[in-house]
Formats: structure tokens, C-alpha cells, sequence
């Protein structure tokens, strides 16, 4: 789609951007790619949300690139006094924002959204409806999406429909995205763009991300040899004739990535220190100094190439001391198979065995004090059990992070000799 097959109007922000909203729709147009037929389980089933009421958003970037976002309003608008909270959803690697929904209101955006909540879908640059150069990857360098795209996305959600010069200031209501959700890479850019912003930017209260990590550090077979393959310089050279990472033809996403992105993941994903690829920023220290607000963890035991458990809990202790929660999915429902790197958000099954659970933290968060509990060592606690064993006592504090190095021997035997499962 170009902008002149669009009906909607431009509005110019102080910076000389704009911002092209679109007439709603009622149907969402599937990614380019094969990203549609990954959502084709979550068709005709019996406990998918309704149909939600949304819009398109496009919000520009200084090299003409126009980044979407979905909006859907909750359902319940008319019921509620006080405005929804807003939350702010990236996709991952090689995926676009299509992974938290679907053409009938399926998915995590269409969950939350039946909870009251008002969602922000992205599609980062080259990928679902964002435009760009037709059939190329996007330009912008993951430096670029940290420091420019994700903050001008975070505007445009909290500048829409906030009227502020037909308003008192001092009685404006806060726009801002308070709930953050990344799938993936997206928790990796969405830590790092918290670790550049402004403290008044920073508008999150809450971080969720399913199967997130920086550093690549699990011990499976397979995943080794994922490694290998992914950082063999015939895989550079794949790149450089391809102009991208080819996901789509490695079957291993819906959509490319650029060469930067992979430059970039492979950096990151081999190095302890982490460091922004352009002009060295240290994100680790960032955050030791100002670490993320409480967060809640994914990881599914099945995902042992994309982001293993011990990745997941070493991504943990690299975001600062603060309140933490890993719950591990294991088997979906009463079947034999286990929940994945995919699976987690576009399972039918995962409305009642992953997102209730997410919504149960939510609730929990909404009702307690943010403090840090911490044992006799001074070290977040965390709890990777089973969802379906995690109960979530208001009155009981949070279990929060646990540094990787700090596991004892005997508690590391335990863990490895645990069944972790998931039952519906």
C-alpha cells in the first residue's frame, strides 16, 4: 500500500512528522509473507475474544519510511468512567505485529482488549503494513529503532486523541502506554530504547515479554547448531547478495531483516557486554543504574533454540535489580505437545493456559505496592514453575528475579531433575 491509496489526513507534530490515520476497519489485512497461515489455528475457536473495533496509524521516520501501528479500542469503553490503560505491543525477529492478533479478534490483543484494555499494535519497518521501498527489507539500523522509532511510536500513542490544546494541562489525562508487551527481540529493543529515554518518557509501569533474551547461551544440540550455522560467514555472504536476512526463505519467520539487524543479533547475541553497535552506549550499566519496572517472563520449555530458559533468566539479571516472575509453559492443555517460541501466543489453547495467567499478574501488580522484597543475600527471588502450579496471593509478595550466578549447585540439580509441565 502507498500513501495515496490511503483516505485519511496527515497531522504534523512538532517535530515536522506525521502521523496518517486511516477509517476503520473492521477485518485486519494478514503480513506479507506466510505469518497469516501461523495464526491458522486460532480460527473458529469457541473462547476467542469478539471482534474488536480498530484503526491504522502510521508514524514517520525520517527516511520516509511510515512504521504502523494497530489500534483497538476496548470493548467495554462505554462502561467505563475512567479512560482504559494503554498498552504498547513490538513483535519479535522476523515477525510482524500479526503475532498478537487476528482477523477476528483472536489473539493476545484481542484478549486484553475484551479486559478494557486499549492496545497499540507495531509493525516495524519492511514488514505488515508499514510502507516502504516495495519488496526490501527496511533501512532503519536497530540503533535507529532504539532511539528514534520506538520513542516516536510511544508519541504517537500518547498524542493520539488527546486533544491537549482544547484542555486544561493540569487536567489532561495521561495518554501514555503504561503496559509494555514484546514478543522475542522485541524485549531486547524495547529494554534498550527504556534504558535511552528520558526518565519522563519512560512511561511503563509493567513489562511482559514472551520468550526474550540478548545473549545466547543455551547448551541443546540443537541450538548450537543453530549458532554455527547462523554466524558462518557463507550466511554473510547469503546476506549480501540477498540485500537481508532472508527469514522468509530460511523459513524461519514471515518477514526479512535487514543487514544491520543481523549484524547487530549476532553482536549481541555472542558478547557479555552489551553495547549499541553504533555508538557504543552500555545498555547493562543503563540499566543497572535505572532498571525496568516489574516484569513478567514467558518462556516455553520446548523453546530450547530461540530463547532456552537459562537465556531467558541471564536476559533478567541484565535488565537491573527489579521485581521479576519467569513462568515456564509446558505441555498445551492435555495434549503431547509443548508449548514453543511460537505457540506461546497463537495457540488456541494459550487463552485460558497463558494469557489468564497474565492476566492474573496484572490484577496482582494493579493492587500492590512496587517494592523490592529480597532474601538474606540481597537478591531477587524468582519463580519458574509451572503456570499452572504459580498461585498469586495478593497478600504474599511478588517472587522476583533470581541472577543466574547466583544459583547454588543443588538448586541447578533440582531444576534440571524437575518435570515442568503445563496442565490446562
Amino acid at each position: 500500500m502507498s500513501l495515496d491509496d490511503s483516505k485519511g489526513t496527515s497531522y504534523l507534530d512538532p517535530q515536522g512528522q506525521f502521523t496518517l490515520a486511516l477509517d476503520t476497519m473492521d477485518i485486519t489485512p494478514p503480513c506479507s509473507g506466510n505469518d497469516s497461515l501461523l495464526l491458522d489455528e486460532l480460527s473458529n475457536h469457541s473462547e476467542r475474544p469478539q471482534p474488536a473495533t480498530s484503526d491504522s496509524l502510521w508514524v514517520s521516520m525520517s527516511n520516509g519510511e511510515q512504521l504502523h501501528l494497530r489500534h483497538f479500542l476496548p470493548s467495554n469503553t462505554a462502561d467505563n468512567a475512567e479512560p482504559a490503560e494503554r498498552v504498547f505491543m513490538l513483535h519479535g525477529e522476523a515477525e510482524c505485529g500479526r503475532i498478537f492478533y487476528g482477523d477476528s479478534g483472536q489473539g493476545l490483543a484481542g484478549y486484553l482488549v475484551s479486559l478494557g484494555y486499549e492496545v497499540f499494535v507495531a509493525d516495524l519497518g519492511g514488514r505488515g503494513r508499514s510502507l516502504g521501498a516495495p519488496g526490501r527489507a527496511s533501512e532503519l539500523t536497530t540503533h535507529q529503532i532504539i532511539t528514534d522509532a520506538i520513542p516516536r511510536l510511544l508519541r504517537t500513542i500518547e498524542r493520539h486523541n488527546n486533544d491537549t490544546d482544547a484542555q486544561d494541562t493540569a487536567s489532561t489525562v495521561s495518554n501514555k502506554a503504561t503496559i509494555w508487551v514484546a514478543h522475542g527481540f522485541g524485549g531486547v529493543l524495547l529494554s534498550a530504547a527504556w534504558a535511552r529515554l528520558p526518565e519522563s518518557q519512560r512511561s511503563a509501569s509493567r513489562m511482559i515479554f514472551f520468550g526474550s533474551r540478548r545473549r545466547f547461551r543455551s547448551s541443546h544440540r540443537w541450538a548450537r547448531h543453530f549458532a554455527k550455522v547462523f554466524s558462518h560467514p557463507m550466511m554473510a555472504k547469503l546476506i549480501n547478495w540477498h540485500q537481508a536476512f532472508p527469514a522468509k526463505l530460511l523459513k524461519l519467520g514471515s518477514s526479512d531483516e535487514s543487514p544491520d539487524w543481523y549484524r547487530c543479533y549476532a553482536k549481541w547475541m555472542s558478547e557479555n557486554q552489551w553495547l549499541d553497535p553504533e555508538d557504543n552506549f552500555d545498555y547493562g550499566s543503563a540499566l543497572a543504574a535505572h532498571p525496568v519496572p516489574p516484569t513478567l517472563h514467558f518462556a516455553a520449555k520446548a523453546d530450547t533454540v530461540f530463547a532456552d530458559i537459562e537465556d531467558i533468566r541471564f536476559f533478567i539479571n541484565e535488565l537491573g535489580t527489579h521485581d521479576a516472575r519467569i513462568l515456564v509453559l509446558g505441555d498445551i492443555a492435555e495434549t503431547k505437545k509443548q508449548y514453543n517460541h511460537l505457540s506461546m501466543l497463537i495457540h488456541p489453547a494459550a487463552i485460558s493456559d497463558v494469557f489468564s495467567s497474565l492476566n492474573e499478574w496484572l490484577l496482582e501488580q494493579s493492587e500492590k505496592s512496587f517494592s523490592l522484597p529480597k532474601n538474606d543475600t540481597g537478591i531477587c527471588q524468582s519463580d519458574d514453575r509451572p503456570v499452572s502450579d504459580v498461585q498469586f496471593p495478593q497478600s504474599d509478595p511478588l517472587n522476583v528475579q533470581l541472577a543466574e550466578d547466583s544459583l547454588t549447585q543443588e538448586q541447578e540439580q533440582e531444576q534440571e531433575q524437575e518435570d515442568i509441565t503445563l496442565c490446562a
